[in-house]
């Protein structure tokens, strides 16, 4: 299957960021102990390294793999430009930093956009099915993704850094956190994955654990009209009040 532009404009920036953001990040290690320096460096290679494979191969883990780390970037690279910046850092290490910055802001909304969504879980589908990426419910995006995003990030990636700087108290207390929610949080992360609208021959199946018990298929021949839900209308709810476009299916 053809990768859509907007993959490859993830692919094309992830794989710029060593040669940008790497260079930044490199300038705000030295000077540093070596147990900081082989840290940070372990895990923005590892990060680095999982999300790119997580662009080449569509899937809906990769789709999670890519919503958790792919934010990671501009923030890395805000804070090697910022916090970490040291006092002598040259020119072209500044104007790498900005392009890297750019790259990682374009990787990130590639990542988070409905495209690659759809791209992503459609990867998974076998024989005559379509499946499409239901939009993040608005009250998570608001609450408990960030939240949740923002403990895992800081418990299990500020936390190792804190404790190779001998920073032992915020170090210990973010990465057992980090270590707690680890589990759960991802496994919160990949469910928003898995909810999909399928179309198969037999008609359409709406898969959402949010919304419902279990998955439920809609038979195409019970179907009189499906399309865009009118400001009125009567149908029972089940988007969880997500932004953007709803749909509306009738029967006879």
């Amino acid at each position: 299957m053809r990768a859509h532009p907007v993959v490859w404009a993830l692919r094309v920036c992830w794989l710029s960021l060593p040669f940008t953001t790497g260079d930044v990040v490199g300038h705000s290690l030295d000077g540093r102990s070596t147990a900081v320096t082989v840290v940070v460096a372990t895990l923005a290679w590892a990060g680095w390294a999982t999300v790119l494979i997580a662009t080449i191969v569509a899937h809906p883990v990769a789709l999670t793999v890519l919503r958790i780390l792919t934010p990671v970037a501009p923030l890395a690279t805000v804070a090697a430009l910022t916090v970490w910046a040291p006092d002598d850092l040259p020119t072209s290490g500044t104007v790498l930093g900005g392009i890297g910055l750019v790259a990682a802001l374009v990787a990130t909304a590639a990542a988070l956009s409905g495209v690659v969504a759809d791209e992503y879980v459609d990867a998974a589908s076998y024989g005559a099915e379509r499946r499409f990426a239901l939009r993040v419910p608005t009250a998570f995006l608001l609450g408990p993704v960030p939240i949740f995003w923002l403990t895992l990030v800081g418990g299990c990636l500020v936390g190792p850094v804190l404790l190779a700087a001998q920073q032992w108290i915020g170090g210990v207390v973010l990465t057992v956190i980090g270590a707690a929610i680890a589990v759960p949080a991802v496994k919160a992360f990949h469910g928003l994955s898995r909810r999909w609208l399928v179309f198969v021959p037999a008609g359409v199946t709406l898969i959402d654990h949010i919304g419902l018990v279990d998955p439920v298929l809609f038979p195409a021949r019970q179907i009189s009209a499906f399309g865009p839900a009118v400001e009125a209308t009567t149908a029972t709810d089940l988007t969880q009040q997500a932004l953007g476009l709803v749909l509306e299916i009738s029967f006879d």
